[in-house]
């Protein structure tokens, strides 16, 4: 079995396993993402040296300060919410199996695939009929002042922590599927 192949298969195991663990405790716990950087670094060592093996623990560091940074930007207005240092450490974890560019990448599109899961989870709690029926009301009156919107829903769902780790699973496979067509597209290639 070709290692580069093994590499990828079991960083997506290691994934899926964070994807269980996240959905039924909001956690991921160290006792899987600390041994996953190492076992990153060390297959690293078996395909590229000592050289290799410095890479990936560059890749696992930048991949941690990188989503520590984007996790703790100033742009959301609840108290809650967020990135998680597990997931950042997951995301580490990732670095140091793909190295640092495919870190670069996957920290992007982490980014891509968290705003998604975020608008999807959000959807699912807009009171659709009644901004419908504000909508219609603003379009056939133009007085909407009697329109009321329930946004209990909304409210807490923005005290309740999601699951990323999906969009980690997502983000990594991208990365691992489309790295050569990244590296051109950011003209790194």
């Amino acid at each position: 079995m070709d290692l580069i192949f093994f590499n990828h298969a079991l960083l997506l195991l290691i994934i899926t396993v964070a994807i269980v663990i996240d959905w039924r405790t909001t956690k991921i716990p160290n006792l899987l993402t600390f041994p996953a950087a190492i076992c990153g670094i060390i297959l690293n060592f078996l395909t590229g040296g000592w050289h290799g093996a410095l890479m990936s623990a560059f890749a696992w560091l930048l991949g941690a300060v990188l989503t520590v940074i984007l996790g703790n930007l100033p742009i959301r207005s609840g108290s809650s919410g967020g990135i998680g240092m597990g997931d950042a450490k997951l995301l580490a974890a990732v670095g140091a199996f793909l190295g640092p560019k495919s870190a670069i990448m996957a920290v992007f599109y982490f980014c891509i695939f968290f705003g998604l899961q975020s608008c999807l989870v959000l959807a699912t709690k807009v009171p659709w009929k009644q901004v419908g029926t504000m909508i219609s009301t603003a379009i056939f009156d133009g007085d909407i002042s009697g329109v009321k919107l329930d946004t209990s829903k909304l409210s807490e769902q923005r005290k309740t922590p999601i699951p990323i780790s999906f969009a980690i699973l997502l983000a990594t496979t991208v990365t691992i599927v489309f790295r050569e067509e990244t590296l051109h597209l950011a003209g790194l290639s």
